[in-house]
């Protein structure tokens, strides 16, 4: 029973994480575009060095593979996703800790 509530609640963390991420992308691109478009171009810049085989000596044959694969938008995104987990985990942290509960695996 605890694996499948184990589970449950880590397919709920990271289905609630996309979603709030994907809110705070779109509050950003619409209260602050231009911050929106630095973090596009950042990420672009990060394709480009990822993707450069003189950065990474991956043969052209892969290459190509991770110049389709990688998006910029993609990086955008799992950037707002990785921020709203941050959030949550300690969110949950701090609330465990205020009202006393004990994080399985731990010692009381």
């Amino acid at each position: 029973m605890f694996l499948v509530l184990s589970i449950a609640r880590a397919g709920g963390t990271t289905l609630l994480s996309l979603i709030l991420g994907a809110i705070a992308l779109g509050y950003v691109g619409y209260y602050y575009p231009g911050g929106l478009d630095w973090m596009l171009e950042l990420a672009s810049n990060l394709k480009s060095f990822l993707t450069n085989p003189a950065n990474t000596g991956v043969s052209a044959g892969y290459n190509i593979w991770l110049r389709f694969l990688i998006h910029e938008q993609t990086f955008v995104l799992m950037f707002f996703v990785l921020l709203v987990r941050l959030a949550i985990v300690l969110a949950t942290y701090a609330l465990g800790r205020l009202f006393g509960l004990v994080v399985p695996g731990q010692s009381q």
